[in-house]
């Protein structure tokens, strides 16, 4: 497997592996994205990347947002390579490059049911900071969702009561 930037010639493969994610009922809401343009002007451009094997896109990583201080992450992965650490890996590359941007803040948002995911965060240096109440996911479910922060560290943060 091997990381590498995501370019818009992965589109088919990126959307295919979000679609497959939105039918799990697991990672998200309803599609958000349902083009190739508005998938790009919603992720950061030099924060977007892919896991390949064998030449096959298999999951991906972008953060969405825009402003100079933090964004959500999002996380993907091909249902048939789950497991099998790709969403480590790939997250692991992504807040390093935040980090390197110099991001003060990533943030996550996952359904409470999604325990694989939250792991997967926690083992990236992301904390719970709150849970929503439950609100209206696919399928008309009501759901609760943890919200997930993590912070470059840079040191000691000021004005901050953690």
């Amino acid at each position: 497997m091997q990381l590498r930037p995501l370019l818009e010639s992965d589109w088919p493969a990126v959307r295919a592996i979000y679609l497959a994610g939105l039918e799990s009922q697991l990672p998200s809401y309803p599609p958000r994205f349902t083009d190739w343009r508005s998938w790009d002007r919603g992720h950061r451009p030099s924060l977007r990347l892919v896991a390949e094997d064998g030449g096959e896109v298999i999951g991906w990583a972008a953060l969405t947002g825009v402003p100079d201080t933090g964004a959500e992450v999002n996380v993907y992965v091909a249902p048939a390579e789950q497991g099998r650490g790709v969403g480590g890996a790939l997250l692991r590359a992504l807040v390093e490059a935040a980090d390197a941007e110099g991001l003060s803040v990533i943030r996550a948002s996952v359904f409470r049911r999604n325990e694989a995911s939250i792991r997967l965060h926690a083992r990236q240096g992301f904390r719970p900071v709150g849970v929503t109440e439950p609100e209206p996911g696919l399928a008309d479910r009501w759901l609760e969702t943890v919200l997930l922060e993590r912070y470059r560290p840079t040191g000691p943060r000021t004005g901050s009561n953690r």
